[in-house]
């Protein structure tokens, strides 16, 4: 026995994705992959220098921007604090990592809403 079932005619088709920016980054601007370092592209670039984030995790990048200089990111980057934290054991009770360096500061204002941004030690799984 064979089933067949049809949509009617009215039945809508699916709609097509939504096309992608090409780049969100300006022509020109030196584009930053998640191998190269930030912090020294930015420290080797001239004032004026406009970036390129590209698409993908920038993990524990940081940077200290010159005059002018601007920074663009493409869709789906990430800049990320956080650290990969591996070798856990139990003790006792609960499970430790070794190597943790000591407790972070807070550093700038949270966003409304994203207080948690203030504790730099937070361990989310």
């Amino acid at each position: 026995m064979l089933l067949l079932a049809a949509a009617p005619a009215s039945a809508a088709a699916p709609a097509a994705p939504e096309p992608r920016p090409a780049s969100a980054c300006p022509a020109g601007a030196t584009r930053i992959t998640s191998e190269h370092s930030l912090s020294q592209a930015v420290a080797t670039a001239p004032n004026g220098t406009a970036f390129c984030i590209e698409a993908g995790l920038h993990r524990l990048q940081s940077a200290q921007p010159k005059r002018g200089q601007r920074f663009f990111g493409e869709p789906g980057a990430i800049l990320s604090g956080a650290a990969i934290l591996a070798g856990f054991r139990a003790v006792a009770d609960v499970w430790a990592a070794a190597g943790i360096a000591a407790p972070g500061r807070a550093n700038g204002v949270c966003k409304t809403g994203y207080e948690a941004c203030q504790r730099p030690e937070a361990l989310f799984l």
